[in-house]
C-alpha cells in the first residue's frame, strides 16, 4: 500500500515538473522578447499588424514593449490626418514582422489606409 502511494506521488511530481519545464519557453516567447543565448541583448519583436484596424494594431505593438512607451507614427496617403484610429487599417509597417524594435529609437511607423482604399500610403 505504501509503495503504491509513493509511486503515485512520484509520478505526479514528475509530470508536474515536466509540465512546468515545458511551459517556461512558451512563456518566454509570449512576452515579445528575443533572447540571444550567451548575451545580455534582449530585443522586442515586432508583431504582424498588417491588415489590422489601427487602434488594435497600436495596442498590439504597445503590449509587446510594456511598460516602455514607443513613438508610434502613422503615415496616410496624401498626408491625411489620422484622427479616429478605428477608421484606418494598417497596410504597411516598419520594422517588419519578426524584426527587432530598436531600444535606441523606440520608433515604429505604420502606413495606413481607409478600409475601402485600394492603395497604401
Amino acid at each position: 500500500m505504501n509503495k503504491r502511494i509513493i509511486t503515485t506521488v512520484a509520478t505526479t511530481c514528475a509530470v508536474a515538473a515536466a509540465t512546468i519545464g515545458a511551459a517556461g519557453p512558451a512563456a518566454a516567447a509570449r512576452d515579445g522578447m528575443i533572447y540571444t543565448p550567451g548575451s545580455n541583448d534582449m530585443s522586442w519583436v515586432m508583431p504582424d499588424v498588417d491588415g489590422m484596424v489601427l487602434k488594435h494594431a497600436m495596442i498590439t505593438v504597445q503590449h509587446v514593449t510594456e511598460p516602455v512607451v514607443l513613438d508610434i507614427r502613422t503615415v496616410a496617403r496624401g498626408s491625411q490626418p489620422v484622427i479616429n484610429q478605428e477608421d484606418w487599417v494598417v497596410c504597411g509597417q516598419s520594422p517588419k514582422e519578426g524584426a527587432k524594435i530598436s531600444h535606441e529609437t523606440l520608433k515604429v511607423t505604420l502606413a495606413v489606409q481607409r478600409p475601402h482604399d485600394e492603395s497604401c500610403a
